[in-house]
């Protein structure tokens, strides 16, 4: 079997046709930048560091303290004390790059490293510091990295404030603080830390302004208009106003080069003013929720929102 070979490419910003390969390696699963500058890049061939300067790193699970627990990485996250969190396969990974010592995080064990599960499928930091774990049938994990300790949140679909689904994908934060949860089998769920409980946004359907699938694959949070925007597999993007509590869905409509390329929307992230966002049928550039769209295909347009996949 041949291998799927993937490659790390640098793109001049003020040349776009100057495009080079930094390298090259085996099923990327996720790329992520810190704050001195290096790229981090995981992989299931482990993870890499790309320094400023072009000089690549490479971090494996070498059966030692020292080391990845498990060569599948799937997310990375930098946290305010400078370390590098890596989320795995079988477990979660905590590197300290300036004493170069690695801490591990896993299912199994009665110390305080234990996790609801060791299969970490997400990363994401809020604004307290905390990091928070979405884990494979695990639920969501809970760390504060000042104190290393940790809280986890277990799923109970049959409570209506609980987290929905025990499968839980990517997160973000809003203005006030609440978190938005990604699942991928029980919708949006958001969790206020004021009260502890969690609201479900799931797809109904009998409502055609409801979340089109309880499969979500990714989330972004604008700040200037107070909108989340989720992808999800195989239910298009959902565009919910929070100061309304209203949302909307955005489908690709066979036949209409002005919908979504795909129903499958992988990741979402801002963009020159709007949201690139990578869909199955490629990438295309969101720029407002009433303006124009931006793809590789041309430009497109909605009548308004509230009408998605009609060209105008």
């Amino acid at each position: 079997m041949g291998r799927n070979i993937q490659h790390l490419i640098a793109i001049s910003r003020k040349n776009l046709a100057r495009q080079d390969v930094l390298f090259s390696f085996s099923r990327g699963k996720c790329i992520s930048g810190d704050s001195d500058g290096n790229i981090w890049v995981g992989t299931w061939d482990g993870a890499f560091r790309i320094s400023a300067t072009r000089e690549i790193t490479h971090y494996r699970d070498d059966s030692r303290e020292k080391g990845l627990s498990n060569n599948q990485v799937r997310c990375i996250l930098e946290d305010n004390f400078k370390r590098i969190w890596i989320g795995t396969f079988r477990g979660l990974d905590c590197y300290d790059p300036a004493v170069d010592e690695w801490s591990h995080y896993t299912r199994y064990g009665d110390s305080s490293n234990t996790l609801s599960h060791h299969s970490i499928l997400s990363l994401h930091k809020d604004m307290q510091g905390n990091i928070w774990i979405g884990t494979y049938y695990g639920g969501v994990n809970v760390f504060n990295p000042d104190k290393i300790n940790n809280h986890f949140y277990y799923a109970e679909p049959l409570q209506e404030d609980c987290l929905s689904f025990p499968v839980v994908g990517k997160m973000t934060e809003d203005n006030k603080g609440n978190l938005w949860i990604c699942t991928e089998g029980g919708g949006l769920n958001c969790y206020h830390a004021a009260t502890g409980s969690f609201i479900r946004y799931q797809h109904n359907p009998e409502d055609t302004k409801s979340i089109g699938s309880d499969n979500l694959k990714s989330i972004f949070y604008r700040t200037e208009n107070d909108r989340l925007y989720v992808g999800t597999h195989l239910g298009g993007l959902f565009i919910l106003d929070l100061k309304s509590n209203k949302g909307h869905t955005l489908h690709h409509i066979r036949g209409n080069p002005a919908s979504l390329p795909h129903e499958i929307v992988n990741d979402i992230q801002e963009y020159k003013g709007g949201l690139a966002l990578l869909t199955q049928g490629g990438p295309m550039f969101y720029g407002s929720d009433d303006g124009e769209i931006f793809s590789a295909f041309g430009r497109y347009y909605y009548s308004k929102v509230g009408e998605p996949g009609i060209c105008i």
